[in-house]
């Protein structure tokens, strides 16, 4: 009797666990990064182990450093379509780097391209004044695509300096250090066959007193759609000591969808790396005196805690 009791509880896990493989290969949307035959279910004494209609296999990582190449606070990576390595920097330096496989687990850089066309994007201060002290942008997504001949480099990128009642800049005070809350840009990089040329697509997109910015994006299945994530301004929608007490903007903590066609078919301004398609329409700033055009000076840039955020146009 014992025996069959026991036959009869493992039965039962049994069937429990093909059950839930199932129904979590079904539950899971078909992306191309998901393989379907393999779903992580459970994670047992710290290594990872997967069901396929109840049949298991280990699935271990293991970790090597990569040689040729130390990077100061890489935030973001990606391998283009040329089968390069792109990194980005918190600080807007981005690098393209060509690997070679030595041996198993043994990686080595051979070629290291530095990019600085982000990094070089000129800074404001909340009021819309240029600051040309303040060096670098803050870059935490970027988004390869485009051909092994012709790769494109979307990134998001905004003023790199880090304010909010707990930072290394400030002591005392409420944290606000000046930095642009409208200096959110989403730019695009493409090769020329020599060199990358940069075009700002969208700029005057929100930024936080912290460090949230807008950040990660992906492309739709037709390549005419960019999603990009905005960080919030708060902590989870509450006014907080650590982002000065801000609320949110029009903008801020959500997920853009931006019609890249749309944006390409305007007409271009500017000249040679300077050149951009869309600035963001701000509300009237009330401390600034408008230019003849009913704009204020040096927009869409200077958000002014709020007073010169962008605006929803529908």
């Amino acid at each position: 009797m014992k025996f069959f009791k026991g036959l009869k509880v493992l039965l039962v896990i049994v069937l429990f666990v093909l059950a839930l493989a199932t129904v979590l290969h079904y539950s899971i949307p078909k992306n191309s990064w998901v393989n379907r035959s393999h779903i992580l279910v459970v994670k047992l004494y710290g290594k990872a182990n997967s069901f396929f209609y109840g049949l298991t296999n280990k699935v271990t990582f293991n970790s090597s450093k990569l040689k040729g190449i130390e990077l100061k606070n890489p935030t973001s990576l990606q391998f283009g379509p040329d089968g390069k390595l792109y990194v980005s920097t918190q600080l807007g330096t981005l690098y393209r780097l060509t690997i070679q496989k030595d041996s198993a687990n043994s990686y080595t850089v051979l070629q290291t391209d530095t990019i600085d066309l982000i990094r070089n994007i000129p800074n404001y201060n909340d009021n819309g004044s240029p600051d040309t002290t303040v060096h670098g942008r803050q870059v935490t997504g970027i988004l390869v695509t485009g051909t092994a001949s012709s790769p494109v480099i979307y990134v998001t990128s905004s003023d790199p300096r880090v304010g909010g009642a707990v930072s290394e800049y400030v002591i005392h005070g409420d944290g606000d250090i000046n930095l642009d809350t409208n200096s959110g840009i989403l730019s695009m990089l493409t090769w020329n066959g020599s060199a990358f040329e940069k075009t700002d697509l969208v700029r005057g997109l929100p930024r936080s007193e912290e460090n949230h910015s807008i950040n990660g994006m992906t492309l739709d299945s037709t390549g005419r759609f960019l999603y990009a994530t905005v960080g919030g301004n708060t902590n989870a929608g509450s006014p907080s000591v650590n982002f000065t007490k801000s609320s949110e903007y029009a903008l801020s903590a959500c997920i853009l969808k931006i019609d890249l066609a749309a944006i390409a078919a305007m007409p271009m301004k500017g000249e040679g790396n300077e050149k951009y398609c869309y600035d963001l329409p701000t509300v009237d700033d009330p401390e600034r005196e408008n230019n003849p055009d009913g704009t204020d000076p040096n927009d869409p840039f200077g958000g002014n805690d709020g007073l010169n955020q962008a605006k929803i146009i529908r």
